[in-house]
This record gives C-alpha cells, structure tokens and sequence, in this order.
C-alpha cells in the first residue's frame, strides 16, 4: 500500500483505522461541499484496498442521529 495509517485502534467491534493528512481540507458550502464528495471517495477506496489482503468490512459507516 506504501503508507501507514496513524492510529490503529482495537475496539468490541474491531479495528479501526485513520488516517491524519498533512494538510487540513475545509468543507463550506462555497465549494459546494465538495470535501465530503472527496472524503467519501478516499474512504471507500482505502476498504477496497485494504479488502484485498484483510477482513474488512466495506459497510457504509451509519450516523446516529
């Protein structure tokens, strides 16, 4: 994969991973949003990438209300 994610941590549910950027991406609605499009994008790929050699689970992640 050639990076490391940053934190790796062991919870009931299992593993999670992530990832601090160098730099820090501002989402506003003068951009339309756009970061989370891209946010959205970046997640799903790093699944599919790690899903190739790991357990993972690909579910969408659920928001509680």
């Amino acid at each position: 994969m050639g990076f490391l994610p940053t934190i790796i941590m062991k919870t009931p549910g299992g593993y999670q991973i992530y990832f601090v950027l160098d730099k820090p991406i501002f989402i506003t609605a003068k951009s339309n949003f756009k970061a989370i499009e891209v946010a959205k994008k970046v997640s799903n790929q790093l699944r599919k990438s790690l899903g190739e050699t790991l357990r993972v689970d690909t579910n969408e992640v659920q928001q509680k209300s």
